[in-house]
C-alpha cells in the first residue's frame, strides 16, 4: 500500500503490534519509547550503573503480553550503543533450552554475530600474551590456547556443547565434555576476559524468559542455582536483564521466589521493573510519535495526528486498555483501512464502522493475547505462608553465610525461635523435599547442608 497520501513513507505501526525485530528501521522503533518517561529513566539508570560498576548482575523486566518488554530490551540495546563505548549489548530472543549450557550457546552465538569470530580469537591471544591471570580449570585453559593457535573451529564446537571425537579431543587436550559446571565457568571467564583485557562490559538482554516455566521444577531449580553461582562469581563486568511475564516470579509452583529463594534474595526491589498499563494521554502520545517518525512531508495539514482525528485516537486508547501492542495494532489496522477506503481523515465514525466490520479481528486483538505460558494472577498469600517463606529464605541465607552447613539446633536458634521446634523442623523437611537442603543424621542430631 502507498501511504504517501497520508505523508507517511510506510505504515508506521508494526502489523502484529509486536516489536519489529530485524526491521530495517529497528533502531528508530527501539528509541520510540514514548509516553513512559519514568520507565526510560529507570532503564537509563541501569546503563549508568553498569558503566560505573554499581549494578546488580541480574535485573527483571516484568509485564503482561503486549506491555512492551521486548521494546524495553531493544531500547537498552540501542541506547547503550549510542552512549557507552565500553558496553556491548547482546539481545537474545530466547534461551534455547533449560540450563547454563544453553545460555552459553546463546551468548557465544550473539558474540559471534555482533563482533565476529575473530574478536574471540584476538581476545584469547591478548589474554595469553598479557600478565593477567584468571583462575580457570585445565580444560578452559586448553580451550583458550586452542582458539588462539588456529584451532578455533574445533574449540568453539566444544564450547557450544558438541561431542568431540577422540582425535579432536586429543588435539585440544580437553578431557571433559561441556557440562553445567564448565558452562558456568566458561561464561564467568568470558565476562572477566572482556572486562580485564578489553575494558568491555557485556549487557545480556534475554527475552521471553518465561519459557523457562515449561520445564519441570527440578530443571528450573538447577538452572536458577547455576545462575545464582554465575552471578556470585562475576561481581562486575556484566549485567543480565531478563524480560518475562510476572509468572517467572509469582507462579505458585515454579516462580523464582518459590523454587530458589537464594536467587530471589539477590534481586533487590530496585532491580525488578514492572511495566504498568499506559494511561490515555500517554497512549495517544505513543501513537503520535510513530506517525512523526515516518512522516515525509511536514506542513500544517500533514503534521501531528494526521490522518487520525482526536476522537478516533481517544477510541483507540480506550479500547487498547493501556497495552501498547493493542494500541499499535488498532492504529495500523485503521491506517490500512483508511488507505483502502480512500479516506482523507480517520474520524471516530469511520473507526467505529471499521471496528464493527472487522469485529472478529478486533475481538481477537483485544481479548486473546498470544499466550505461550498461562498468566497467573499474583497469589494472595496468607500471613502464615508469608512467615514460612521468610523463614525458608532466612535458613538459606544463614547456610550460605556458614559455608553451606550448620547443625539443625543452631539453625533453629538463628532462624526459627519464633516457632515451636516441631514447626521449624517441618519447614526444614519441606526444604529437603524440594531439593534445597539435605538433612544428614549425626549421632546426636542432624546436620543441614545447603544443596549447591
Amino acid at each position: 500500500m502507498d501511504y504517501g497520501n497520508y505523508a507517511l513513507r510506510r505504515n508506521p505501526f508494526p502489523h502484529h503490534g509486536s516489536f519489529p525485530l530485524g526491521d530495517e528501521n529497528e533502531e528508530i522503533y527501539a528509541l520510540l519509547l514514548i509516553g513512559r518517561e519514568k520507565l526510560k529513566e529507570k532503564l537509563d539508570s541501569k546503563l549508568r550503573n553498569l558503566r560505573e560498576g554499581e549494578s546488580s548482575s541480574l535485573v527483571l523486566i516484568l509485564g503482561d503480553y503486549g506491555s512492551g518488554k521486548t521494546h524495553c530490551l531493544k531500547y537498552l540495546e540501542y541506547r547503550s550503543r549510542q552512549k557507552y563505548s565500553n558496553i556491548i549489548p547482546l539481545y537474545i530472543k530466547t534461551i534455547p533450552g533449560i540450563g547454563i549450557r544453553y545460555l552459553l550457546q546463546a551468548v557465544i552465538k550473539s558474540v559471534e554475530y555482533a563482533l565476529g569470530r575473530e574478536y574471540l580469537i584476538d581476545l584469547a591471544r591478548s589474554y595469553l600474551s598479557s600478565e593477567q591471570k584468571i583462575k580457570c580449570s585445565p580444560d578452559i585453559r586448553n580451550f583458550l590456547n586452542a582458539i588462539a593457535t588456529g584451532k578455533a573451529l574445533v574449540a568453539l564446537r566444544w564450547l557450544m556443547g558438541y561431542k568431540l571425537n577422540y582425535e579432536e579431543r586429543k588435539e585440544l587436550e580437553i578431557i571433559a565434555d561441556m557440562d553445567e559446571a564448565l558452562a558456568r565457568e566458561s561464561l564467568s571467564v568470558l565476562f572477566k576476559l572482556l572486562w580485564r583485557i578489553n575494558g568491555i562490559k557485556l549487557l545480556l538482554l534475554v527475552d521471553e524468559a518465561e519459557e523457562i516455566l515449561k520445564y519441570d521444577k527440578g530443571q528450573i531449580y538447577n538452572f536458577y542455582a547455576g545462575l545464582r553461582d554465575l552471578i556470585d562469581n562475576v561481581s562486575d563486568g556484566m549485567m543480565m536483564i531478563l524480560a518475562a511475564t510476572p509468572a517467572i516470579v509469582y507462579e505458585e509452583e515454579k516462580g523464582i521466589a518459590v523454587v530458589n529463594p537464594a536467587l530471589m534474595s539477590r534481586i533487590s526491589n530496585n532491580n525488578i521493573i514492572e511495566l504498568s498499563p499506559m494511561d490515555r494521554d500517554n497512549t495517544i502520545k505513543l501513537i503520535l510519535s510513530y506517525l512523526k517518525a515516518f512522516r515525509v512531508r511536514k506542513t500544517k495539514r500533514f503534521a501531528g495526528s494526521y490522518p487520525f482525528e482526536s476522537n478516533s485516537l481517544k477510541l483507540i486508547a480506550k479500547l487498547s486498555e493501556g497495552a501498547p501492542r493493542k494500541a499499535l495494532i488498532l492504529s495500523g489496522l485503521l491506517l490500512r483501512e483508511g488507505i483502502a477506503h480512500r479516506k482523507s481523515v480517520i474520524d471516530e465514525d469511520f473507526a467505529r464502522k471499521i471496528m464493527n466490520i472487522r469485529r472478529e479481528v478486533i475481538e481477537e486483538i483485544l481479548m486473546r493475547p498470544p499466550v505461550a505460558v498461562p498468566q497467573p494472577t499474583r497469589p494472595t498469600k496468607s500471613p502464615e505462608k508469608r512467615r514460612r517463606e521468610a523463614i525458608e529464605l532466612k535458613v538459606i541465607k544463614i547456610l550460605e553465610n556458614c559455608g553451606g552447613s550448620e547443625t539443625r539446633y543452631k539453625l533453629y536458634l538463628k532462624a526459627g525461635k519464633s516457632l515451636k521446634k516441631d514447626e521449624f523442623y517441618k519447614i526444614l523437611e519441606s526444604l529437603a523435599e524440594n531439593g534445597k537442603i539435605k538433612l544428614i543424621r549425626r549421632s546426636r542430631g542432624y546436620r543441614i547442608n545447603l544443596v549447591v
